[in-house]
């Protein structure tokens, strides 16, 4: 299995277009000593066939890695949870939260602590 090009190698490519789906999917693909596991095979298949773009994994990426809060490179339940309760809060899909949508964050916090005092499942 062959390297993805180095970045001296896409520098030489004459096609601006496609030295730069090469750098994004640089960025998008974890390769490992010259081996492509199931992610980066299915992302490079999709590609390819052109059903999504090398912007949208690189996308992807950057916001899996916000939610990896230890850096592991795998997301644990409150991870996910707290990735997926701002996703749910962030309706204007800005990435941050302003004022209304943060306190409607913080009440519903409120709620499941008072829920857990009580010792109802949420």
């Amino acid at each position: 299995m062959e390297n993805l090009p180095t970045d001296e190698e896409i520098k030489m490519i004459t096609s601006e277009n496609l030295r730069n789906k090469l750098r994004k999917l640089k960025e998008a693909t974890v390769m490992n000593d010259s081996e492509v596991d199931w992610a980066g095979f299915l992302q490079m298949s999709l590609m390819r066939l052109g059903k999504i773009e090398a912007s949208f994994l690189l996308d992807t990426r950057k916001h899996f890695e916000r939610m990896d809060f230890d850096g592991s490179g795998k997301l644990d339940q409150f991870e996910m949870w707290v990735g997926l309760k701002f996703q749910q809060f962030d309706v204007d899909n800005s990435g941050t939260l302003d004022i209304s949508e943060f306190v409607a964050f913080a009440n519903s916090l409120e709620f499941l602590s008072t829920a857990a005092k009580k010792g109802k499942n949420v």
